[in-house]
Protein backbone atom coordinates (compact mmCIF):
# COMPACT_ATOMS: atom_id res chain seq x y z
CA UNK A 1 0.00 0.00 0.00
CA UNK A 2 1.48 3.26 -1.04
CA UNK A 3 1.83 5.74 2.06
CA UNK A 4 0.21 8.78 2.12
CA UNK A 5 2.85 11.76 2.41
CA UNK A 6 0.34 14.40 3.32
CA UNK A 7 0.89 15.98 6.64
CA UNK A 8 -2.76 15.76 7.71
CA UNK A 9 -3.40 18.78 9.97
CA UNK A 10 -4.41 18.55 13.77
CA UNK A 11 -7.83 19.32 15.75
CA UNK A 12 -6.05 22.71 16.86
CA UNK A 13 -4.89 24.21 13.39
CA UNK A 14 -8.23 23.36 11.86
CA UNK A 15 -10.14 25.01 14.08
CA UNK A 16 -7.95 28.06 14.30
CA UNK A 17 -8.51 28.44 10.48
CA UNK A 18 -12.12 27.96 10.41
CA UNK A 19 -12.48 30.39 12.94
CA UNK A 20 -10.52 33.10 10.84
CA UNK A 21 -12.27 32.02 8.00
CA UNK A 22 -15.64 32.74 9.77
CA UNK A 23 -13.83 36.34 11.05
CA UNK A 24 -12.79 37.17 8.01
CA UNK A 25 -16.30 36.49 6.42
CA UNK A 26 -17.83 38.71 9.12
CA UNK A 27 -15.69 41.42 8.61
CA UNK A 28 -16.19 41.61 4.51
CA UNK A 29 -19.77 41.46 5.08
CA UNK A 30 -19.50 44.53 7.33
CA UNK A 31 -17.24 46.20 5.32
CA UNK A 32 -19.34 45.71 2.21
CA UNK A 33 -22.18 46.97 4.40
CA UNK A 34 -20.13 50.15 5.02
CA UNK A 35 -19.13 50.88 1.53
CA UNK A 36 -22.04 50.22 -0.30
CA UNK A 37 -25.06 50.75 1.55
CA UNK A 38 -23.81 53.22 4.55
CA UNK A 39 -25.34 56.38 2.56
CA UNK A 40 -28.49 54.92 2.26
CA UNK A 41 -28.96 53.45 5.70
CA UNK A 42 -27.66 56.51 7.65
CA UNK A 43 -29.80 58.79 5.69
CA UNK A 44 -32.91 56.89 6.26
CA UNK A 45 -32.30 56.20 10.28
CA UNK A 46 -31.50 60.36 10.02
CA UNK A 47 -34.76 61.37 8.29
CA UNK A 48 -36.49 58.90 10.84
CA UNK A 49 -35.14 60.57 13.86
CA UNK A 50 -35.84 63.77 12.82
CA UNK A 51 -39.74 63.31 11.58
CA UNK A 52 -40.21 61.41 15.25
CA UNK A 53 -38.38 64.47 17.06
CA UNK A 54 -41.01 66.73 15.10
CA UNK A 55 -44.05 64.22 16.28
CA UNK A 56 -42.58 64.62 19.76
CA UNK A 57 -42.38 68.84 19.48
CA UNK A 58 -46.10 68.96 18.48
CA UNK A 59 -46.71 66.50 21.15
CA UNK A 60 -45.35 68.86 23.78
CA UNK A 61 -46.52 71.99 22.18
CA UNK A 62 -50.00 70.84 22.62
CA UNK A 63 -48.99 69.95 26.06
CA UNK A 64 -47.49 73.13 27.08
CA UNK A 65 -44.63 71.55 28.14
CA UNK A 66 -41.75 73.99 27.38
CA UNK A 67 -38.93 72.25 29.57
CA UNK A 68 -39.63 68.94 27.59
CA UNK A 69 -39.07 71.19 24.72
CA UNK A 70 -35.69 72.31 24.88
CA UNK A 71 -34.59 68.96 26.72
CA UNK A 72 -35.84 67.68 23.65
CA UNK A 73 -33.42 69.79 20.86
CA UNK A 74 -30.95 69.02 23.44
CA UNK A 75 -30.85 65.23 23.17
CA UNK A 76 -32.22 64.94 19.60
CA UNK A 77 -29.48 67.51 19.15
CA UNK A 78 -31.91 69.46 16.29
CA UNK A 79 -33.40 73.27 16.11
CA UNK A 80 -36.50 73.43 16.86
CA UNK A 81 -38.86 76.47 16.23
CA UNK A 82 -42.38 77.02 16.66
CA UNK A 83 -44.12 79.93 15.02
CA UNK A 84 -46.89 81.68 13.45
CA UNK A 85 -47.10 84.44 10.41
CA UNK A 86 -48.91 87.64 10.70
CA UNK A 87 -49.09 89.00 6.89
CA UNK A 88 -50.09 92.45 5.46
CA UNK A 89 -50.29 94.26 2.47
CA UNK A 90 -46.82 95.47 2.88
CA UNK A 91 -44.93 92.42 4.84
CA UNK A 92 -45.00 89.10 6.49
CA UNK A 93 -43.83 88.65 10.22
CA UNK A 94 -43.23 85.98 12.49
CA UNK A 95 -43.84 85.48 16.07
CA UNK A 96 -42.08 82.77 17.81
CA UNK A 97 -43.56 80.69 19.91
CA UNK A 98 -40.42 78.31 20.81
CA UNK A 99 -36.79 79.10 19.28
CA UNK A 100 -34.13 76.46 20.22
CA UNK A 101 -32.51 77.17 16.74
CA UNK A 102 -28.47 77.51 16.47
CA UNK A 103 -28.71 79.22 13.67
CA UNK A 104 -27.15 82.43 15.03
CA UNK A 105 -27.91 84.80 11.85
CA UNK A 106 -31.47 86.62 12.17
CA UNK A 107 -31.56 87.14 8.71
CA UNK A 108 -30.48 83.54 7.57
CA UNK A 109 -32.97 82.25 10.15
CA UNK A 110 -35.92 84.18 8.66
CA UNK A 111 -35.38 83.51 5.20
CA UNK A 112 -35.06 79.50 6.05
CA UNK A 113 -38.52 80.14 7.79
CA UNK A 114 -39.80 82.25 4.65
CA UNK A 115 -38.22 79.37 2.57
CA UNK A 116 -40.43 76.98 5.34
CA UNK A 117 -43.92 78.82 4.81
CA UNK A 118 -44.00 79.13 0.63
CA UNK A 119 -42.83 74.96 1.06
CA UNK A 120 -45.68 74.62 2.71
CA UNK A 121 -48.34 77.00 0.55
CA UNK A 122 -51.08 74.79 0.10
CA UNK A 123 -49.52 71.51 1.95
CA UNK A 124 -49.43 70.02 5.55
CA UNK A 125 -45.87 68.90 5.77
CA UNK A 126 -42.87 69.03 3.70
CA UNK A 127 -39.18 67.49 3.84
CA UNK A 128 -36.15 68.71 1.98
CA UNK A 129 -32.14 69.43 2.44
CA UNK A 130 -30.36 72.48 2.75
CA UNK A 131 -26.99 72.27 0.63
CA UNK A 132 -25.79 75.82 1.95
CA UNK A 133 -22.78 74.26 3.53
CA UNK A 134 -19.92 72.55 1.81
CA UNK A 135 -18.93 69.64 4.24
CA UNK A 136 -22.68 69.31 5.29
CA UNK A 137 -26.36 69.03 4.72
CA UNK A 138 -29.22 70.38 6.65
CA UNK A 139 -32.52 68.22 6.97
CA UNK A 140 -35.21 69.77 7.24
CA UNK A 141 -38.97 68.93 7.94
CA UNK A 142 -41.87 71.08 8.96
CA UNK A 143 -45.61 70.90 9.32
CA UNK A 144 -47.89 73.18 9.07
CA UNK A 145 -50.71 72.95 11.81
CA UNK A 146 -54.20 75.10 10.81
CA UNK A 147 -56.25 76.94 13.77
CA UNK A 148 -59.88 77.80 13.55
CA UNK A 149 -60.06 81.56 13.68
CA UNK A 150 -56.31 82.42 13.99
CA UNK A 151 -52.95 81.98 12.09
CA UNK A 152 -51.61 78.49 11.47
CA UNK A 153 -48.72 77.32 13.67
CA UNK A 154 -45.52 76.16 11.46
CA UNK A 155 -43.64 73.62 13.01
CA UNK A 156 -39.87 73.51 12.30
CA UNK A 157 -37.10 71.00 12.50
CA UNK A 158 -33.46 70.70 11.48
CA UNK A 159 -30.86 68.72 11.68
CA UNK A 160 -27.37 68.67 10.26
CA UNK A 161 -26.33 65.40 8.82
CA UNK A 162 -22.41 64.63 8.66
CA UNK A 163 -20.34 64.48 6.01
CA UNK A 164 -20.37 60.38 4.50
CA UNK A 165 -16.55 60.59 3.72
CA UNK A 166 -15.59 61.61 7.35
CA UNK A 167 -17.70 58.82 9.11
CA UNK A 168 -16.68 56.47 7.14
CA UNK A 169 -13.37 57.23 7.69
CA UNK A 170 -14.07 57.00 11.24
CA UNK A 171 -16.01 53.51 10.52
CA UNK A 172 -12.93 52.06 9.01
CA UNK A 173 -10.65 53.05 11.72
CA UNK A 174 -12.42 51.36 14.67
CA UNK A 175 -13.18 48.54 11.94
CA UNK A 176 -9.53 47.96 11.89
CA UNK A 177 -8.87 48.50 15.40
CA UNK A 178 -11.55 46.05 16.16
CA UNK A 179 -10.21 43.21 13.64
CA UNK A 180 -6.82 43.70 15.63
CA UNK A 181 -8.73 42.77 18.82
CA UNK A 182 -11.02 40.12 17.06
CA UNK A 183 -7.98 38.26 15.89
CA UNK A 184 -6.03 38.25 19.20
CA UNK A 185 -9.55 36.60 20.75
CA UNK A 186 -9.91 33.83 17.79
CA UNK A 187 -6.52 32.71 18.47
CA UNK A 188 -6.87 32.73 21.83
CA UNK A 189 -10.60 31.01 21.66
CA UNK A 190 -9.52 28.87 19.25
CA UNK A 191 -6.17 27.60 21.12
CA UNK A 192 -8.45 26.97 24.11
CA UNK A 193 -11.57 25.37 22.83
CA UNK A 194 -9.25 23.11 20.89
CA UNK A 195 -7.66 21.88 23.37
CA UNK A 196 -11.12 21.18 25.53
CA UNK A 197 -12.09 19.11 22.32
CA UNK A 198 -9.56 17.45 21.02
CA UNK A 199 -8.89 16.66 25.09
CA UNK A 200 -11.07 13.32 24.78
CA UNK A 201 -10.16 12.47 20.91
CA UNK A 202 -6.64 12.13 22.04
CA UNK A 203 -7.36 9.91 25.08
CA UNK A 204 -9.04 7.68 22.31
CA UNK A 205 -6.45 7.97 20.22
CA UNK A 206 -3.95 6.58 23.51
CA UNK A 207 -5.96 3.85 24.15
CA UNK A 208 -6.74 2.82 20.00
CA UNK A 209 -2.37 2.87 20.73
CA UNK A 210 -2.20 0.28 23.37
CA UNK A 211 -5.43 -1.79 21.40
CA UNK A 212 -2.80 -1.75 18.54
CA UNK A 213 -0.29 -3.04 20.59
CA UNK A 214 -2.28 -5.73 21.59
CA UNK A 215 -3.84 -4.96 25.33
CA UNK A 216 -7.53 -6.21 25.28
CA UNK A 217 -8.52 -4.72 28.48
CA UNK A 218 -8.55 -1.34 27.42
CA UNK A 219 -11.99 0.43 28.04
CA UNK A 220 -13.25 3.50 26.37
CA UNK A 221 -15.12 5.21 28.39
CA UNK A 222 -15.60 8.88 27.39
CA UNK A 223 -18.93 10.71 27.88
CA UNK A 224 -18.19 14.35 27.09
CA UNK A 225 -19.77 14.97 23.99
CA UNK A 226 -22.35 12.72 22.13
CA UNK A 227 -20.09 11.48 19.25
CA UNK A 228 -17.09 10.74 21.42
CA UNK A 229 -20.00 8.63 23.88
CA UNK A 230 -20.79 6.84 20.17
CA UNK A 231 -17.13 6.18 19.25
CA UNK A 232 -16.43 5.39 22.41
CA UNK A 233 -19.41 2.45 22.48
CA UNK A 234 -18.35 1.32 18.90
CA UNK A 235 -14.72 1.00 19.85
CA UNK A 236 -15.89 -1.70 23.15
CA UNK A 237 -18.39 -2.91 20.73
CA UNK A 238 -15.47 -4.10 18.47
CA UNK A 239 -12.88 -5.18 21.60
CA UNK A 240 -15.92 -7.29 22.74
CA UNK A 241 -15.50 -9.04 19.30
CA UNK A 242 -12.12 -9.14 19.14
CA UNK A 243 -11.92 -11.05 22.66
CA UNK A 244 -14.64 -13.10 21.41
CA UNK A 245 -12.57 -14.71 18.84
CA UNK A 246 -9.32 -14.47 21.08
CA UNK A 247 -11.34 -16.62 23.34
CA UNK A 248 -12.27 -18.85 20.77
CA UNK A 249 -9.54 -19.48 20.13
CA UNK A 250 -7.68 -19.87 23.32
CA UNK A 251 -10.93 -22.16 24.24
CA UNK A 252 -10.38 -23.93 20.65
CA UNK A 253 -6.44 -24.72 21.27
CA UNK A 254 -7.15 -25.97 25.40
CA UNK A 255 -9.98 -28.31 23.74
CA UNK A 256 -7.88 -29.59 21.30
CA UNK A 257 -4.56 -30.39 23.23
CA UNK A 258 -6.66 -31.75 25.92
CA UNK A 259 -9.24 -34.03 24.32
CA UNK A 260 -7.57 -34.79 20.67
CA UNK A 261 -4.24 -36.35 22.81
CA UNK A 262 -6.51 -39.60 23.91
CA UNK A 263 -8.09 -40.84 20.69
CA UNK A 264 -5.10 -40.10 18.75
CA UNK A 265 -3.17 -41.85 20.72
CA UNK A 266 -5.36 -45.09 20.81
CA UNK A 267 -5.58 -45.01 16.78
CA UNK A 268 -1.46 -45.24 16.60
CA UNK A 269 -1.51 -47.71 19.47
CA UNK A 270 -3.86 -50.04 17.37
CA UNK A 271 -2.30 -49.31 14.18
CA UNK A 272 0.72 -50.00 15.23
CA UNK A 273 -0.23 -53.12 16.49
CA UNK A 274 -2.12 -54.18 13.18
CA UNK A 275 1.41 -53.25 11.95
CA UNK A 276 3.56 -55.71 14.39
CA UNK A 277 1.23 -58.36 15.96
CA UNK A 278 -2.18 -58.79 14.24
CA UNK A 279 -1.58 -58.25 10.36
CA UNK A 280 -1.42 -62.24 9.82
CA UNK A 281 -3.80 -62.85 12.24
CA UNK A 282 -7.59 -61.90 10.61
CA UNK A 283 -9.61 -62.41 13.55
CA UNK A 284 -7.14 -59.95 15.87
CA UNK A 285 -6.84 -57.31 13.00
CA UNK A 286 -10.43 -57.31 12.71
CA UNK A 287 -10.52 -56.33 16.32
CA UNK A 288 -8.13 -53.65 15.93
CA UNK A 289 -9.48 -52.30 13.20
CA UNK A 290 -12.98 -52.17 14.59
CA UNK A 291 -11.23 -50.31 17.71
CA UNK A 292 -9.74 -47.97 15.57
CA UNK A 293 -12.60 -46.79 13.29
CA UNK A 294 -14.52 -46.16 16.66
CA UNK A 295 -11.76 -43.61 17.97
CA UNK A 296 -12.27 -41.96 14.44
CA UNK A 297 -15.74 -41.76 14.79
CA UNK A 298 -14.79 -39.99 18.40
CA UNK A 299 -12.11 -38.08 16.97
CA UNK A 300 -14.73 -36.80 14.55
CA UNK A 301 -17.57 -36.24 17.02
CA UNK A 302 -14.59 -34.50 19.20
CA UNK A 303 -13.55 -32.29 16.78
CA UNK A 304 -17.23 -31.17 15.53
CA UNK A 305 -17.88 -30.65 19.93
CA UNK A 306 -14.72 -29.04 20.59
CA UNK A 307 -15.95 -26.40 17.69
CA UNK A 308 -19.19 -26.10 19.38
CA UNK A 309 -18.43 -25.62 22.96
CA UNK A 310 -15.49 -23.08 21.87
CA UNK A 311 -17.65 -21.26 20.02
CA UNK A 312 -20.54 -20.95 23.23
CA UNK A 313 -18.15 -20.28 25.72
CA UNK A 314 -16.53 -17.27 23.40
CA UNK A 315 -19.79 -16.20 22.52
CA UNK A 316 -19.22 -16.17 18.90
CA UNK A 317 -22.47 -18.74 18.34
CA UNK A 318 -25.79 -16.26 16.98
CA UNK A 319 -29.37 -17.66 18.77
CA UNK A 320 -32.47 -17.87 17.56
CA UNK A 321 -34.99 -17.62 19.71
CA UNK A 322 -38.66 -19.01 18.49
CA UNK A 323 -41.47 -20.89 19.52
CA UNK A 324 -41.59 -24.33 18.05
CA UNK A 325 -43.57 -27.35 19.26
CA UNK A 326 -40.43 -29.63 21.16
CA UNK A 327 -42.82 -32.40 21.25
CA UNK A 328 -41.99 -33.35 17.03
CA UNK A 329 -38.33 -32.89 18.41
CA UNK A 330 -39.05 -35.45 20.69
CA UNK A 331 -40.97 -38.05 17.83
CA UNK A 332 -37.83 -37.54 15.51
CA UNK A 333 -35.52 -38.52 18.36
CA UNK A 334 -37.57 -41.84 19.31
CA UNK A 335 -37.78 -42.70 16.11
CA UNK A 336 -34.08 -42.45 15.35
CA UNK A 337 -32.40 -43.80 18.46
CA UNK A 338 -34.74 -47.24 18.50
CA UNK A 339 -33.86 -47.28 14.85
CA UNK A 340 -30.24 -47.17 15.26
CA UNK A 341 -29.67 -48.46 19.38
CA UNK A 342 -31.58 -51.74 18.70
CA UNK A 343 -30.15 -53.04 21.72
CA UNK A 344 -31.50 -50.81 23.86
CA UNK A 345 -34.98 -50.30 25.38
CA UNK A 346 -36.19 -46.66 25.03
CA UNK A 347 -38.85 -45.53 26.32
CA UNK A 348 -40.41 -42.18 25.71
CA UNK A 349 -42.94 -40.43 27.57
CA UNK A 350 -44.65 -36.88 26.04
CA UNK A 351 -47.57 -34.55 25.19
CA UNK A 352 -48.76 -34.31 21.62
CA UNK A 353 -48.34 -30.78 21.95
CA UNK A 354 -45.92 -28.69 23.55
CA UNK A 355 -44.61 -25.28 22.94
CA UNK A 356 -41.79 -23.63 24.22
CA UNK A 357 -39.87 -20.83 23.32
CA UNK A 358 -35.79 -20.54 22.72
CA UNK A 359 -33.18 -21.48 19.97
CA UNK A 360 -34.50 -24.93 18.52
CA UNK A 361 -31.15 -26.51 16.94
CA UNK A 362 -29.54 -26.06 20.37
CA UNK A 363 -32.40 -27.21 22.56
CA UNK A 364 -32.44 -30.64 20.06
CA UNK A 365 -28.43 -30.81 21.04
CA UNK A 366 -29.08 -30.59 24.71
CA UNK A 367 -31.37 -33.67 24.04
CA UNK A 368 -29.08 -35.23 22.05
CA UNK A 369 -26.24 -35.14 23.56
CA UNK A 370 -28.29 -36.45 27.34
CA UNK A 371 -29.59 -39.18 24.95
CA UNK A 372 -25.64 -40.05 24.21
CA UNK A 373 -24.53 -39.91 27.40
CA UNK A 374 -26.77 -41.95 28.65
CA UNK A 375 -25.95 -44.61 25.95
CA UNK A 376 -22.90 -44.03 26.70
CA UNK A 377 -23.18 -44.56 30.16
CA UNK A 378 -25.67 -47.51 30.60
CA UNK A 379 -23.72 -51.13 30.77
CA UNK A 380 -25.54 -54.11 31.92
CA UNK A 381 -29.11 -52.57 31.99
CA UNK A 382 -29.75 -51.03 29.02
CA UNK A 383 -32.76 -49.40 29.54
CA UNK A 384 -33.70 -45.28 28.56
CA UNK A 385 -36.45 -43.39 29.51
CA UNK A 386 -37.33 -39.93 28.38
CA UNK A 387 -40.26 -37.74 30.46
CA UNK A 388 -41.57 -34.64 29.50
CA UNK A 389 -44.30 -32.90 31.86
CA UNK A 390 -45.75 -30.48 33.28
CA UNK A 391 -44.17 -28.79 36.62
CA UNK A 392 -45.50 -25.82 39.19
CA UNK A 393 -48.74 -25.86 37.37
CA UNK A 394 -49.23 -24.67 33.97
CA UNK A 395 -45.83 -22.80 33.16
CA UNK A 396 -43.10 -24.91 33.59
CA UNK A 397 -42.39 -28.08 31.47
CA UNK A 398 -39.47 -30.20 32.83
CA UNK A 399 -37.42 -32.78 30.69
CA UNK A 400 -36.10 -36.01 31.83
CA UNK A 401 -33.03 -38.58 30.75
CA UNK A 402 -33.31 -41.60 32.63
CA UNK A 403 -30.84 -44.38 32.97
CA UNK A 404 -29.74 -47.40 34.37
CA UNK A 405 -25.74 -47.31 34.38
CA UNK A 406 -22.83 -46.45 36.04
CA UNK A 407 -24.55 -43.40 38.41
CA UNK A 408 -22.25 -40.55 39.53
CA UNK A 409 -21.38 -39.93 43.61
CA UNK A 410 -22.66 -37.21 45.62
CA UNK A 411 -19.32 -35.30 45.36
CA UNK A 412 -19.05 -35.76 42.05
CA UNK A 413 -22.33 -34.27 40.70
CA UNK A 414 -21.42 -30.84 41.19
CA UNK A 415 -18.36 -31.30 38.72
CA UNK A 416 -20.17 -32.97 36.05
CA UNK A 417 -20.82 -30.43 34.03
CA UNK A 418 -17.37 -29.02 33.40
CA UNK A 419 -15.10 -29.21 31.25
CA UNK A 420 -12.46 -32.67 31.52
CA UNK A 421 -14.22 -33.87 33.67
CA UNK A 422 -15.03 -37.23 34.21
CA UNK A 423 -16.78 -39.47 37.22
CA UNK A 424 -14.56 -42.26 38.64
CA UNK A 425 -17.62 -44.64 38.43
CA UNK A 426 -18.06 -44.64 34.60
CA UNK A 427 -15.84 -45.97 32.16
CA UNK A 428 -14.55 -44.59 28.92
CA UNK A 429 -17.21 -43.55 26.30
CA UNK A 430 -17.30 -45.66 23.46
CA UNK A 431 -19.32 -42.75 21.16
CA UNK A 432 -19.24 -39.26 21.32
CA UNK A 433 -16.48 -36.24 22.72
CA UNK A 434 -16.80 -36.62 26.40
CA UNK A 435 -17.50 -32.63 26.29
CA UNK A 436 -21.11 -33.30 25.81
CA UNK A 437 -22.24 -31.90 29.21
CA UNK A 438 -20.21 -29.17 28.88
CA UNK A 439 -21.65 -28.14 25.53
CA UNK A 440 -25.20 -28.86 28.07
CA UNK A 441 -24.31 -26.52 30.39
CA UNK A 442 -23.30 -23.49 28.01
CA UNK A 443 -26.85 -24.05 25.61
CA UNK A 444 -29.28 -24.20 29.03
CA UNK A 445 -26.97 -21.39 30.93
CA UNK A 446 -27.83 -19.44 27.88
CA UNK A 447 -32.01 -20.44 27.97
CA UNK A 448 -31.56 -19.41 31.91
CA UNK A 449 -32.85 -22.97 32.10
CA UNK A 450 -32.75 -24.42 35.37
CA UNK A 451 -30.91 -27.89 34.95
CA UNK A 452 -29.04 -30.86 37.13
CA UNK A 453 -28.91 -34.28 38.17
CA UNK A 454 -30.20 -36.96 40.37
CA UNK A 455 -27.66 -39.51 40.69
CA UNK A 456 -26.73 -42.43 42.74
CA UNK A 457 -23.47 -44.59 41.97
CA UNK A 458 -24.94 -47.99 40.81
CA UNK A 459 -28.52 -47.43 40.19
CA UNK A 460 -28.23 -44.83 37.00
CA UNK A 461 -28.86 -41.25 36.43
CA UNK A 462 -31.61 -38.76 35.80
CA UNK A 463 -30.82 -35.77 33.72
CA UNK A 464 -33.38 -32.74 33.60
CA UNK A 465 -33.44 -29.45 32.45
CA UNK A 466 -37.05 -27.03 32.87
CA UNK A 467 -38.86 -24.80 30.32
Amino acid sequence: MAKNNRRARTIRANILINYLIILCVIFALYWILEVVFFDTIYHSIKVKEVERTLAQTIEYYHEEDGDALFELSVTSDCNIVIFTTTVTETETSYSFKFNSSRITDPIELTNTIRFLVEALDGRDSVRYEDDRFDDDQVLIVGQKESVEGSEPIYYYVSSVVTASAYTTNVIVYLLLIIMSISLVVTVVISYLSSNVLSKPIRQIADQAKQLNAGNLDVKFDNREYKEISELSDTLNYAIAEIQKGENLRKEVMANVSHELRTPLTMIKSYAELINDISGNDPEKRAEHIKIILEETDRLEYLVNDIMDLSKLQAGSISYNFERFNISESLEKFEKFYKEKFTDFQFTFEYPKRVYVFGDKKRLEQVIINLLNNAVNYSQDEKSITVKLYKVHGEKIHRLEVIDKGVGISKEEQKYIFDRHFRATSSKRAVTGSGIGLSIVKEILNYHHCKFGVISDVGKGSTFYFEF
